[in-house]
Formats: structure tokens, C-alpha cells, sequence
């Protein structure tokens, strides 16, 4: 017949005092940490503690919103605004700038051109402006406009007339052509040193809507 169990035998007590202090260990880490993420230490702003201004990279886009009329030139050399009273040809092509534009800065000086037809013999419309190799650069701000607004998009394209050695006229492109959607502006700025004379071709996705060429100027030879 067997006997009663044998009981385990009793912890040694220098263990037990170890495993003691391991809990009460454990028990105080625990509380750090609970306490560290209730109260977290201030760092500063949210840009992980950097203090200072920061500088936003620029962006170069093709053509920037509409939110304000155009750059009015206040300064620098003496200019010359393209007047509808000077046009060589293509004064038939203008029309009133829009009411709503009337009286805003940026288009004291502005031309505003109507879209062709996009009929087989209505595909662009042009200006042309006598230079006799007197100026230097040609600018404007390109402002395409429909009211009421919708995405339309125009092209202006500026070229320029070259006077040859036997007498005649080459036409040439002065620079790249500029697409702008309404709603957006576009600046432009071609170089014109030499040229007889100055063309500034629009052509239209649609021809429900006004091509306004803001502050067009011509900076003179010095």
C-alpha cells in the first residue's frame, strides 16, 4: 500500500528574494512607460523639433491659374504697347475686351482677338505689327476667356518677318507657340532684334470664346 505523496520542497529563500525583485522590477518598467506615453516631452513643432522658416521648392508649370490679372510693367526701359491704331494688318480680327476685364490691372494696354471660325478658311487669326528693326523683345500674358467659363484651349504662336537681301518678306517662328487653357494665363517673351515686323497667330479648340493678349509690349533697341 503506497503512502502519501511526497510535498515539494520549499523554495530556497535567496531564490525567492531574486524573483521578488525581477516583479517589482517589472512592475516599476511598466510604469515608466505608461507614464512616458501619457506625458510625452514637448518637442517642439510638428516637423520633429526644427525651428526656423522653410523654404518652398518653386514649381514651373505651363501655364498658371487665373486668379489675378496679369503683371502691369512698372519699371525698366521704355516700352512700347501695341497699339489697334498701329496694327499693319489684322485689325478686323479685334474685338472689346471682355466687360468683366474692363478696369482691372494688368489690361490698361490689352488686344483682345477673336477665334477663327475653324472653318476650311478660318483656321487662325492674325496681327501683325510694323518693327522696322527697332526693337528688341516682344511680351504680353496670354488670357484665354469664355463666359461663362469651359475647358477651352487656344494657341499663340509669334513669329516675326525677316527682310532678305532680293527685297521679299521670310516669315519665321520667334519662339515657342504657347497652348493655355481658360481659366489660366500664360506669360510670353520672344526675342524680335532685326525683324521687319511682328505676327501674333491664335488659333482656337473652339470659336466660342476671346484670346486677350494683356500688357503687349515691345522693348526698344537703346
Amino acid at each position: 500500500m503506497n503512502g502519501p505523496a511526497p510535498s515539494a520542497p520549499a523554495a530556497h529563500p535567496k531564490r525567492r528574494r531574486l524573483t521578488v525583485a525581477a516583479e517589482v522590477a517589472a512592475v516599476l518598467m511598466i510604469g515608466i512607460g505608461l507614464l512616458a506615453w501619457l506625458f510625452p516631452r514637448d518637442r517642439g513643432p510638428a516637423d520633429g523639433g526644427r525651428t526656423g522658416s522653410q523654404t518652398t521648392p518653386s514649381v514651373t508649370q505651363g501655364a498658371s491659374p487665373a486668379t489675378g490679372g496679369p503683371a502691369s510693367q512698372t519699371s525698366g526701359p521704355s516700352l512700347t504697347y501695341l497699339a489697334p491704331d498701329e496694327l499693319q494688318q489684322g485689325k478686323g480680327n479685334l474685338v472689346q475686351l471682355p466687360r468683366p476685364l474692363r478696369g482691372q490691372p494688368g489690361y490698361a494696354h490689352a488686344l483682345t482677338v477673336a477665334c477663327p471660325s475653324n472653318q476650311t478658311t478660318d483656321l487662325f487669326r492674325e496681327v501683325v505689327y510694323p518693327l522696322a528693326q527697332r526693337y528688341l523683345t516682344f511680351e504680353t500674358t496670354v488670357v484665354p476667356y469664355r463666359e461663362p467659363a469651359a475647358d477651352r484651349l487656344v494657341t499663340v504662336e509669334v513669329l516675326v518677318g525677316r527682310l532678305q537681301r532680293d527685297g521679299t518678306t521670310r516669315v519665321e517662328e520667334a519662339g515657342a507657340a504657347r497652348s493655355v487653357r481658360v481659366g489660366a494665363q500664360q506669360p510670353m517673351r520672344v526675342a524680335v532684334e532685326g525683324a521687319q515686323d511682328l505676327r501674333v497667330r491664335v488659333t482656337c479648340e473652339r470659336p466660342d470664346l476671346v484670346v486677350v493678349l494683356a500688357e503687349p509690349r515691345l522693348t526698344p533697341l537703346s
